[in-house]
C-alpha cells in the first residue's frame, strides 16, 4: 500500500490530483477520493516538512477551504480536509504562518462552533498545532475569540477523549511561555 502512495508522490502526481480537484470542484465523489488520497499520502510523510510545504505551494489549501465550505454535510470530506490541514501545520512554522490568516481562522471558528462532534477533534487539533511553538499564533488565537469557544467545547464534549486531548493540548500551548 505505502509503496504505491510513495510512487504517486515521487512521480509528481500531486499536481495532477490538484488539477482534478480544481477542475471538478462541484463533484462530491471526486473531492472525497482526491482529498482522502492526499490525506493518505500526507500520513506517510508527516515528518517531512518539505512535503508539507509542497502541498501548500501547489495550492491544496484553496481546495481544502473550498471543500470545507461547499461540502458541509459530507463528514468524510470535512474530516479528511481538516485532518490534512492539521497535519500541514504540525510543527511547520511556514504553514502555521499561512493558516493564521483571518479567512482560515473564520472557517475554523465556524466549524468548531457548529458543535459537530465528528469534526471537532480535527478542528481543535488544528488550533493545537497552530499554537505549538508559535507565540504569534497563540496571540492570534486568543484575539480571535477562540478561548470561550474552547471552554464551551471542553464542557460540551466532556466524554470524548480525543476532543478533550486536543483541547487540553491547545490550552497547554496557549499558557506555556
Amino acid at each position: 500500500d505505502k509503496k504505491y502512495l510513495i510512487q504517486i508522490f515521487e512521480n509528481e502526481f500531486l499536481q495532477l490530483i490538484y488539477e482534478a480537484l480544481n477542475n471538478f470542484s462541484a463533484n462530491e465523489l471526486i473531492q472525497d477520493y482526491g482529498i482522502s488520497t492526499i490525506k493518505n499520502i500526507l500520513n506517510l510523510n508527516i515528518q517531512n516538512s518539505e512535503f508539507q510545504i509542497k502541498i501548500v505551494e501547489i495550492g491544496f489549501l484553496n481546495i481544502l477551504k473550498r471543500a470545507l465550505l461547499n461540502f458541509v454535510s459530507n463528514l468524510t470530506i470535512q474530516q479528511s480536509a481538516l485532518a490534512i490541514i492539521q497535519d500541514l501545520v504540525y510543527n511547520n512554522v511556514t504553514n502555521q504562518n499561512i493558516l493564521n490568516q483571518t479567512e482560515y481562522l473564520s472557517i475554523l471558528f465556524n466549524i468548531i462552533n457548529s458543535k459537530k462532534e465528528n469534526v471537532q477533534q480535527f478542528a481543535i487539533g488544528i488550533l493545537q498545532n497552530l499554537t505549538f511553538n508559535h507565540i504569534q499564533n497563540r496571540k492570534i488565537v486568543s484575539d480571535f475569540k477562540f478561548i470561550p469557544l474552547i471552554k464551551s467545547c471542553l464542557i460540551d464534549f466532556i466524554n470524548n477523549q480525543s476532543i478533550q486531548q486536543n483541547i487540553l493540548g491547545t490550552i497547554w500551548n496557549l499558557v506555556i511561555n
